[in-house]
């Protein structure tokens, strides 16, 4: 578990096998930026878990999905990492 301001406390954090994500519906813009850090924590190989809100929602992330569930009015993304898939930057 990784504790800290978000998204910045996930920064140079990994890399990670597996990340669960679910970050704050009430602020999409602020969801979207810890998901894409989480993202950059991933290792290659590994996987992003991240639920998100709607039923017909496009890739938050803009990535190639591996595994996307719909239940009730929230979509489930599973994203592989794959090797020569890049780091997120973020910029403060």
């Amino acid at each position: 578990m990784v504790e800290g301001d978000l998204p910045y406390s996930l920064v140079n954090k990994g890399p990670f096998d597996l990340i669960v994500c679910d970050p704050p519906f009430k602020a999409l813009p602020l969801g979207r930026r810890v998901a894409q850090a989480a993202w950059g924590e991933v290792a290659p190989g590994g996987r992003l878990a991240l639920r998100w809100p709607g039923r017909e929602v496009d890739s938050p992330l803009g990535l190639p999905i591996q595994i996307k569930r719909t239940v009730g009015t929230e979509t489930l993304f599973v994203y592989k990492k794959e090797r020569e898939q890049y780091r997120c930057s973020l910029k403060r």
